[in-house]
């Protein structure tokens, strides 16, 4: 299920590799679906926790980071993350992230159908 790239080897042909993203993981909600934001290439990607296959992704303007949340108000579920405006210090390296921009910082909210 290797779907995103680290932006360092697309750069050299080497596509579908995943992505190194150690600040982030995923989250699996009641109805199968997994929802993973991946650093190296700035997308969240909802996952069929049956079979791997991408059913939906969003390319972001900022570096996911953290486990997204999952909740529900009266009767919707909703997907909640937080993504940083630039690529950060320590192990976020460009050569793994691409920077954000710095005014696209802030909590994402998605509503699930």
């Amino acid at each position: 299920m290797p779907v995103g790239n680290i932006p360092s080897l697309a750069a050299k042909g080497i596509t579908n590799t995943g992505s190194y993203r150690p600040r982030t993981g995923p989250v699996v909600t009641a109805g199968g679906l997994i929802f993973l934001a991946s650093g190296g290439d700035r997308t969240l990607r909802v996952y069929d926790k049956d079979n791997g296959r991408v059913l939906w992704e969003k390319p972001l303007e900022a570096n996911p980071d953290g486990i997204p949340a999952v909740f529900e108000r009266r009767g919707r579920q909703y997907v909640v993350f937080y993504a940083a405006g630039d690529e950060g210090g320590g192990s976020r390296t460009p050569a793994m992230f691409r920077p954000g921009k710095p005014e696209a910082q802030g909590y994402y909210a998605f509503a699930l159908p």
